[in-house]
């Protein structure tokens, strides 16, 4: 059994220690870019680890092209990072000054404070520093390319591309991982570009495979990908990686491959190739990791709602061409309960249950007339729509002000209270912006042409 059904049963003890002692160390592109999130101490002792075993490390040539399609764009985000937290740091210390008094603490508590922020602040801009100076001086970069400089794979050929690129579409269509979760990253591929970007992930797997046959070797193989076409999951969780890259790495090397997020990797490595990570590491590495996790989870989820949303507006406006009202009304309130079950985070989605019942009322008004009519009035009301969230935005912008003028104005005993006033509105605000920006790009994207 176990032989038919290999991808589901877990490699012993004996086996793992035998693909650390001989295996090979493959790394993502993101596991790469990750060092650029980390402080220098622990940096410094990932390298460390990396040098302990940089004579079989291997980087997969596509994992090599996304790092370095990315990483200008991570540094950015590192000093995007720095910005903010400098902006965060002048706001307390402006809130908690000693010349204007605050009546939570007393002065000398203040003036501590605000020793505390200073020396924060000099601490930020060496590292300010340091960031802006790896565009052109990168340090990191420096590091890695010790590390990989002869262990880094070649590109496939032309025929070999091309082959793949057919390949990978049929795997997508069937689901076969990995990089499946990747197909609607580029919207009609055409060029060579477009269609390594959109199969990055089986090219990288692929060259894994055929390098792990060349070399005879087992593979420990590290991915800060957490999308379900490299991971089995369940309610949430993870269980394994996913069966069928564990059964296909076998059948196509006869080796067996040990999967790791970069930070199981950091908690187990010292226990087979020695040296020492500090828990504090570990906990870094794995709050980083939680961090991009949740913000790319969140960006995936805003991205299918927002599709849904989509298609269910296109969907119904196709159905009134067609149908009288009677079906209509059916249809629409499926399309209410689908509005519902979206509604609980605003910002989520492109269009809001209250957009779908506006629609609702509209199409109530409609319904009985034929497709000419409904086209005829649809650009009005949709630009209606626009007019609607561009007045819920002035409003909102006179109540932010409004609390900000309360809330510097306030006294001790309410000031917490306003506070959170002054939160609701920013982020009343903040809703209203994505989402007049996003039905725009609907309207503009989907209005049919005259």
């Amino acid at each position: 059994m176990k032989s038919k059904f290999l991808g589901h049963f877990k490699l012993n003890d004996d086996q793992v220690k035998e693909i650390w002692a001989s295996g090979v160390f493959v790394f993502d592109a993101n596991t790469l870019l990750n060092m650029y999130r980390y402080s220098d101490t622990t940096r410094d002792a990932l390298f460390s680890q990396f040098e302990r075993i940089k004579k079989r490390v291997w980087l997969p040539h596509q994992a090599g092209v996304e790092f370095f399609r990315n990483r200008i764009s991570v540094i950015a985000d590192q000093k995007k990072t720095y910005d903010d937290m400098k902006r965060a740091l002048t706001s307390i210390k402006r809130q908690f000054s000693t010349d204007r008094g605050h009546p939570f603490i007393s002065a000398e508590s203040a003036s501590k404070l605000e020793e505390t922020i200073t020396k924060i602040e000099q601490e930020l801009d060496a590292s300010g520093q340091t960031i802006e100076q790896r565009m052109t001086q990168d340090d990191v970069l420096v590091r890695l390319a010790k590390i990989f400089d002869e262990r880094s794979g070649g590109e496939f050929d032309e025929d070999t591309m091309k082959a793949l690129f057919e390949e990978g579409q049929d795997r997508y269509n069937r689901k076969v991982p990995p990089g499946y979760m990747d197909a609607g990253k580029v919207k009609d591929p055409q060029t060579s570009d477009d269609k390594q970007r959109l199969y990055g992930d089986f090219v990288l797997w692929r060259q894994t495979l055929e390098m792990a046959k060349a070399e005879d070797k087992h593979v420990v193989f590290v991915t800060d990908d957490r999308k379900e076409d490299w991971w089995l999951e369940k309610s949430g969780k993870t269980i394994s990686p996913r069966p069928e890259l564990i059964a296909e790495f076998n059948r196509f090397t006869g080796k067996h491959v040990k999967f790791y997020t970069p930070d199981s990797f950091v908690a187990v490595a010292s226990n087979y190739i020695g040296g020492k990570i500090s828990e504090g590491a570990i906990d870094e590495v794995r709050a980083a990791e939680t961090a991009k996790h949740e913000d790319a989870h969140a960006s995936y989820a805003v991205r299918r709602r927002r599709r849904n949303a989509l298609e269910d507006l296109s969907e119904r406006e196709r159905f009134l061409y067609d149908r009288e009202r009677e079906s209509y009304l059916t249809y629409r309130r499926n399309a209410l309960s689908h509005g519902a079950r979206i509604a609980d985070d605003e910002r989520s989605h492109m269009i809001s249950s209250e957009d779908i019942e506006r629609l609702g009322r509209y199409g109530d008004g409609i319904s009985a007339e034929r497709t000419n009519d409904f086209g005829r009035r649809r650009p009005a009301f949709r630009s209606e729509k626009i007019r609607e969230l561009r007045m819920e935005m002035s409003a909102a912008l006179e109540a932010r002000e409004y609390a900000q003028r309360e809330f510097e104005q306030s006294s001790t005993h309410n000031r917490e209270e306003l506070f959170q006033d002054l939160v609701a509105a920013s982020r009343r605000v903040e809703m209203l912006e994505y989402r007049l920006a996003e039905i725009s790009k609907l309207i503009s994207r989907h209005e049919p042409e005259e």
